[in-house]
């Protein structure tokens, strides 16, 4: 038998495996780690193999027709370990890495390793009987076969179906291993696998996906850069974005055509990259081998161009980076390679690939479109040209792996090029593309941006150095001297030179920056003084220069984004048809929208549609209509006529106070996000350049955006990080009313903005009451203006029922007389809904009841067809026990019900009960009363 076995275990190489019976070789194989001792496994594979050669010539003389015994060593994958377990699991094969075969009269036994959950490995075998083989072929070394899908036998054993395919260790192997197995075929089989082995050998002569690995190399190695240049990885801002060559429309468009070269290459933050290499290998190595490698770089970069010219054609107001449009375009040349007949693509590739593909492409399409921020224009704009380009381009691989451009193909294709291009560059500089003044300004001032950011940054950490206790106040104050102070000092130096030599249409964008940087400077100068002395009497001050730093700030701010909205209304996105599709999908097809009723009640159908609140609802579902739709006249019109008919409404209201309220309502719930809200009011800025109408609604949103950074609960449920993003915002809000006061002095909706953003910013009750003073003096019929006076003084914010008290007691008394009992009751009704059932406006003053009853009378005189006040006058009456007044007032209401009067607390229905023996006895004495028949039952 030879020299004496060694034991598994002795010094790699050593063992001679010739003296092993083929049982224990077989054992060896399962407990030999090829890691571990590399030569003794080379050397045990090369025995078995020697071995399975001779068995294979003995297994050929076998009598047993349709299956030959044998065992041969073979490779299951490539590659062992965790890359092998990966190709495995890619393939849908159960066993991975060096393996063998072992085929019997049942059928064929695969030997190799497998992974628990855990990830241990595992030596492993599946058995395939040999009635479920089918198709079995070769090519060289790879076997290959089919376990049939229709099986009762492995579905009662749990095997499923699926692919097979491993490679022996010579071809010769391959032959005897195929020879062995059943040579049971489908239908068109051969064709089918002469068809996919030589597309196979074409791709593979067509050599490795260079230039796909060249490109992510190049992407991660960019993404480098910009994090190290930036000091962090984590992600960059849109400023860094654009000095980077992001794409930016309004610039690109303006002459900085490379920004759609560069942007290829940029992403926002590590997600954005991986996600984006990912799909970049995946669909690139195929295609690249598809195309071959020059085309397939040129038409990398033409279709990135063309889906970074069709965001820009898009929405030029947005600053994009990223691969993905040339990553679509890709997938656009595959999928026009794979439905291409003159490709000859055998279809059990097709049929590989065009289902996943296509769904993808869908998904990611749909997604983009119902998510922001994501780049959906370049998707479809690279997606689009890759199609066109693959349709035109695609031709068979030869059997050499190159691809042959036709050259009728190729002059077709620089042709599309060129006329796409040559369209989208002209579309793309319209009108809404020119540079405003304020981005000429930073357009000429970037290297400023970047210092200023940098100085902040700088201020921010020693800031949070000092607070955390991380840096003593000596060395505070050095650092803040010697690197804050003269960066500032440095700005404002360069600012005030400059300040006489910019064009007259940039000199606002120049003084608003000096101040800002002025501002900083002595916030500087003054916190280093104070440092120093370890002084903290200066406390107050700071704290009034960060306020005006704030206000400073939120003001750039507001000017940038109305700048870069500005170019919104002639882009693509803007599109009034496409907007109100868009809208409509956004709301679900919902006509009008409306907020939570905590924060209003809704007329319902069986209201009166002709009385105050049915009215103004009508007039707030016109408005969001119109602006939905792009009807800026229908708006103009429309605010004009609520300010000339204040008051007319059959209740006293105004539908100026609905078109409010409707615009209120889509801003704050129809879902869109602040570009697209500040958008849709450039437009109607630029349709009526001169109207103060854009503006006031412009406020109105910077304050809902604000109010979305901090929601609607107490205090102390909101974080410092989202309270001091609503600070910002409502500093934002401020700056826009304060900018347009001289010209709305005249309008009621700026008083009511104004008072609203003084409650909601803490200011003292007097601000907002010198703000009513002055608006109710112009607008006495304006009766919003009551009404978020009474807000401010709400317990909530800071005031009391005494404070409420006083200030109707107050107002009624400054009424002309004959008006005095109406508004008495209208405002502490008002008040009363204010507080929505939480606290009762009369339980602590007895003789408030018999003077609101009094008012309600008056008020039912002067609006004799409005619902509202009657349901209102009952509502106050069960509030205020006053049986005899609900009993009269009660039988009007089943035919003239207002459901806005009511709520869950305070129903129709609660108060029947609570005087249900008054009304009884009521009816009694009076048999003519009309009043409820149940309760009279």
């Amino acid at each position: 038998m030879g020299s004496t076995p060694r034991a598994p275990g002795t010094q790699d190489g050593l063992i001679d495996f010739s003296g092993y019976s083929d049982a224990q070789l077989h054992d060896l194989q399962h407990f030999l780690d090829p890691n571990a001792s590399p030569l003794n496994h080379a050397n045990l594979l090369a025995e078995m193999a020697r071995r399975g050669a001779s068995a294979d010539t003995v297994d050929n003389a076998q009598s047993s027709p349709g299956a030959k015994a044998g065992r041969w060593m073979v490779r299951l994958t490539r590659r062992d370990g965790l890359p092998g377990w990966l190709e495995a699991v890619r393939r849908h094969q159960p066993l991975y890495g060096a393996g063998s075969v072992e085929i019997n009269d049942e059928g064929l036994v695969l030997h190799g390793r497998r992974r628990t959950w855990l990830g241990v490995p595992l030596q492993a075998t599946r058995a395939i009987p040999s009635g479920a083989i089918r198709n079995v072929g070769t090519d060289g070394t790879l076997v290959q076969f089919d376990q049939d899908r229709g099986s009762s036998l492995l579905a009662a054993i749990g095997l499923g179906a699926g692919r097979y395919s491993f490679r022996a260790g010579s071809a010769a192997d391959a032959q005897a291993i195929a020879r062995a197995l059943p040579a049971t075929r489908t239908e068109g089989f051969d064709d089918s696998w002469a068809a996919v082995r030589q597309f196979d050998r074409a791709m593979e002569a067509a050599g490795g996906p260079w230039v796909t690995v060249a490109l992510v190399l190049i992407n991660i190695l960019a993404y480098a850069a910009m994090a190290w240049a930036s000091g962090g990885f984590s992600g960059f801002n849109l400023q860094s974005l654009v000095s980077w060559g992001g794409n930016f429309g309004v610039m690109t468009a303006n002459g900085q055509w490379w920004r759609l070269f560069t942007a290829l290459f940029m992403h926002l933050d590590p997600l954005h990259l991986i996600v984006n290499m990912w799909a970049l290998w995946n669909v690139g190595r195929l295609t690249e081998r598809l195309y071959g490698r020059w085309l397939f770089l040129a038409l990398y970069l033409a279709t990135g161009l063309l889906g970074g010219l069709a965001s820009v054609i898009w929405d030029p107001a947005r600053v994009c980076a990223g691969a993905s449009g040339a990553i679509f375009g890709l997938f656009g040349l595959f999928v026009a390679y794979l439905s291409q007949r003159r490709t000859r693509l055998p279809r059990a590739v097709f049929r590989a690939h065009w289902l996943s593909t296509s769904v993808f492409v869908l998904f990611s399409l749909t997604n983009g479109a119902m998510q922001t921020g994501i780049d959906n224009a370049a998707h479809v704009g690279g997606l689009l040209a890759g199609l066109a380009l693959g349709l035109i381009l695609a031709q068979p691989l030869a059997e050499n792996g190159q691809a042959r451009l036709r050259p009728v193909a190729a002059g077709l294709a620089v042709a599309l090029l060129i006329v796409t291009t040559t369209a989208g560059i002209l579309r793309a500089r319209n009108d809404g593309a020119r540079l405003s003044p304020l981005e000429q300004y930073w357009q000429s001032h970037q290297d400023l941006a970047r210092d200023n950011a940098a100085a902040e940054r700088r201020w921010a950490e020693l800031a949070s150095r000092l607070g955390g206790g991380t840096l003593s106040v000596a060395d505070g104050a050095a650092a803040f001297e010697s690197e804050v102070v003269p960066a500032w000092q440095k700005m404002a130096d360069r600012l005030r030179q400059e300040k006489l030599l910019l064009p007259p249409d940039q000199a606002r964008a120049g003084a608003e920056t000096l101040e800002y940087t002025e501002n900083r400077l002595t916030w500087a100068r003054k916190l280093v003084v104070a440092l120093k002395a370890n002084d903290n009497s200066h406390a107050l001050e700071f704290q009034d220069l960060n306020q005006k730093n704030q206000r400073l700030a939120a003001r750039l701010q507001w000017r940038s984004m109305q700048a870069a909205m500005a170019h919104r209304p002639a882009a693509l996105s803007n599109n009034t048809l496409v907007t109100y599709i868009r809208d409509l999908v956004r709301s679900g097809g919902a006509d009008c929208i409306h907020g939570p009723e905590v924060f209003g009640r809704t007329p319902k159908a069986t209201d009166a549609r002709d009385d105050g609140p049915a009215l103004r609802d009508a007039a707030g579902c016109a408005a969001q209509r119109a602006l939905r739709k792009g009807d800026y006249a229908a708006l103009e019109a429309m605010m004009a006529d609520g300010l000339r008919t204040i008051g007319d409404l059959p209740d006293g209201g105004s539908r100026l106070q609905g078109v409010l309220g409707g615009l209120n309502d889509l801003f704050d719930y129809e879902g869109l996000d602040i570009d697209a809200q500040f958008a849709r009011i450039a437009g109607w800025r630029r349709a009526y350049p001169q109207s103060i109408y854009p503006d006031l609604a412009e406020a109105e949103l910077l304050s809902i955006w604000a109010w979305w950074a901090r929601g609607h609960g107490t205090a102390n449920m909101v974080s410092g990080q989202a309270m001091a993003v609503f600070e910002f915002r409502q500093y934002m809000t401020a700056v826009a009313l304060e900018d347009i006061r001289d010209r709305a002095k005249d309008l009621p909706a700026w008083y009511a903005q104004s008072m609203q953003l003084s409650v909601s910013d803490g200011s003292e009750a007097a601000k907002t009451r010198t703000l009513f003073n002055e608006g109710n003096a112009k607008f006495p019929h304006f009766y919003e203006l009551h009404r978020q006076m009474l807000r401010a003084l709400m317990p909530r914010w800071g005031g009391s029922a005494a404070d409420v008290d006083h200030f109707i007691q107050e107002v009624v008394a400054a009424a002309p007389e004959g008006e005095r009992d109406a508004l008495l009751a209208r405002l502490y009704w008002s008040y009363a809904t204010l507080e929505d059932d939480d606290y009762d406006v009369v339980e602590k003053n007895d003789i408030l009841g018999s003077r609101l009853m009094a008012g309600f009378d008056a008020l039912l005189k002067r609006y004799p067809k409005s619902d509202y006040w009657l349901n209102a006058y009952a509502n106050m009456a069960c509030r205020t026990n006053s049986a005899i007044k609900y009993i009269e007032l009660r039988p009007d209401l089943d035919k003239r019900r207002s459901s806005v009067a009511w709520s869950e607390t305070v129903s129709i229905d609660s108060c029947d009960k609570k005087f249900d023996a008054a009304m009884t006895a009521y009816r009694r004495s009076h048999p003519d009363w009309q009043g409820p028949a149940a309760i009279a039952g």
